[in-house]
């Protein structure tokens, strides 16, 4: 019996009423229609039937687990964006770095060829 198999069976056994299918958006991705109960008693039941199956390492672990977040897609979005934000900024500072390493190293060439060639600058 699959985890799944325990969850179902632990839900009341009264299908909601089904609504009509909504029309697709744009992105051709529908979003869920489970409600917040529903949803509630789904994450209740699969982690209860995961207690039952575990072993007492991993039922310690769970019973920590107190909710369980949806992600949605604006979640993600938006974690991205502050992914790519830090990217952008480590960039910003390597090539500052990158930029003073350089600017020191023509002020050494400078250094060094006019003290071989006093007369002659670069």
């Amino acid at each position: 019996m699959s985890l799944w198999d325990a969850a179902i069976s632990a839900t009341p056994s009264a299908p909601p009423q089904r609504k009509p299918d909504p029309p697709r958006p744009r992105g051709g991705r529908l979003k869920p229609s489970v409600s917040t109960a529903q949803s509630s008693d789904l994450e209740q039941s699969l982690l209860a039937a995961e207690q039952e199956v575990a072993s007492p390492q991993e039922s310690a672990l769970l019973s920590r687990i107190s909710s369980v977040r949806l992600v949605s897609e604006a979640d993600l979005v938006e974690e991205e964006a502050r992914d790519r934000a830090e990217a952008f900024q480590r960039i910003n500072q390597d090539v500052h770095h990158i930029r003073e390493c350089f600017s020191d190293l023509q002020g050494l060439v400078q250094e060094q060829a006019s003290l071989r060639e006093p007369g002659r600058d670069f």
